[in-house]
């Protein structure tokens, strides 16, 4: 008893210190609620600036620099709370993915779904009233998006639905519950998902869960991401432009979702694409590991399932490239400003986003521009072209 006793009162003090000082103060404490279906989901009706940089990478220490923050009354980033009823000429389009599709760092204004809305107003005029809505949520798998969409966005009957998963999947375990998605977040489309709690596995999630576990995963997060730069700095140096990143497989870091289980839920989004009578369009986001790629090209191929791919093209710009469009220029430009010119043709990894990975509000516009005409493409029929003269 007194061993346990020397172990846990320490852990508790240096916890509970941490619940006051660390955690209270860490961003994405701030815009997340718990939520015992989904782990946690966006706190509704926040309404602040947060600091960019989510990790605090050396590039934005020092750096006044903020990002604009809304979610409605349904914990949805947008800029009003949705009715489940739309008028009959509403094509209401539902973005779901993880921090790529949220927006992490950006404005609401700029993340690609507001974007694209406005593309596609633009583009279509007034033939149709286009809704396009933000339910990204930074850290989501594709398990977690597809309760999310079962438990409630399904009430918002989107005519399209947009998925980008894929990036958290391959998580390993230790950020969450030691386990798969699978097994902590239980039920199916078909039979219904359950609270976490009916879990055997939530005890080893609430022990996670703890500040001083969350601290030591972040700082963890900190120390891989600083290694990743210097990685890619020595590779950008000898000129290479690659490196090779290996890690050993072990049950700490066995993904969140396996490929397996990644296949499986996105046949149970089909399923549910068939009952609510909704489209799918797949969007595969930069750096999405090669695994999981193919599975989605090969799952969207044999369902004639529309794919916008930017795995790895947002590394084909340049500097000189975003400058000849007006929009990117423009965008380019204030960003710029907090960078510098010189810094981002040097460090170009940041030229399209803030940390290597997520799209800055320039990205969000090229991924919107290829959105917006993916959509039209495959979802609305052009105009009939004007009669020409008649022929003899």
């Amino acid at each position: 008893m007194f061993l346990v006793l020397a172990v846990l009162i320490p852990f508790l003090i240096a916890n509970e210190i941490i619940r006051w000082t660390w955690k209270r103060n860490f961003p994405a404490s701030q815009y997340f609620v718990r939520n015992w279906q989904l782990s946690y989901s966006l706190r509704p009706n926040f309404h602040k600036k947060v600091k960019v940089g989510l990790l605090n990478l050396w590039v934005w220490q020092g750096k006044d620099a903020v990002w604009e923050l809304n979610a409605n009354a349904q914990g949805i980033r947008h800029s009003r709370d949705i009715s489940p009823q739309k008028a009959g000429n509403v094509f209401r389009v539902i973005c779901l993915g993880d921090s790529v599709t949220f927006g992490q760092d950006v404005d609401d204004r700029y993340t690609y779904s507001s974007q694209t809305e406005q593309l596609l107003r633009e583009a279509l005029q007034d033939r149709v009233n286009i809704e396009v809505i933000n339910a990204g949520v930074p850290g989501y798998t594709s398990r977690q998006g597809l309760i999310y969409y079962s438990t409630a966005l399904s009430k918002l009957q989107p005519d399209l639905l947009v998925l980008e998963f894929g990036l958290n999947d391959n998580q390993g375990v230790a950020i969450t519950s030691m386990v798969s998605d699978k097994k902590l977040l239980p039920g199916d489309v078909n039979s219904g998902f359950k609270k976490m709690y009916h879990s055997p596995y939530f005890i080893s999630y609430l022990i996670l869960d703890q500040p001083l576990f969350s601290m030591l995963r972040y700082y963890g997060t900190f120390i891989s991401m600083a290694i990743f730069q210097q990685k890619l700095k020595k590779a950008r140096e000898n000129q290479n432009g690659i490196f090779k990143s290996a890690k050993k497989s072990n049950w700490l870091n066995a993904p969140r979702v396996p490929v397996n289980d990644y296949f499986e839920n996105l046949t149970q989004f089909k399923e549910l694409a068939g009952q609510n009578r909704f489209r799918l369009l797949f969007y595969l986001p930069y750096g999405l590991p090669p695994s999981y790629k193919k599975v989605a090209l090969t799952f969207a191929y044999e369902n004639k399932i529309p794919v916008v791919d930017f795995s790895q093209r947002l590394t084909a710009y340049k500097y000189q490239d975003l400058l000849e469009n007006p929009v990117h220029a423009r965008l380019l430009e204030s960003y710029a400003q907090i960078l510098g010119k010189d810094f981002l043709q040097k460090y170009p990894e940041y030229l399209l986003t803030t940390d290597g990975g997520h799209p800055n509000a320039v990205g969000n516009r090229i991924i919107a521009e290829e959105m917006a005409k993916a959509i039209t493409a495959n979802f609305f029929v052009p105009p009939n072209p004007a009669p020409g003269p008649a022929q003899p």
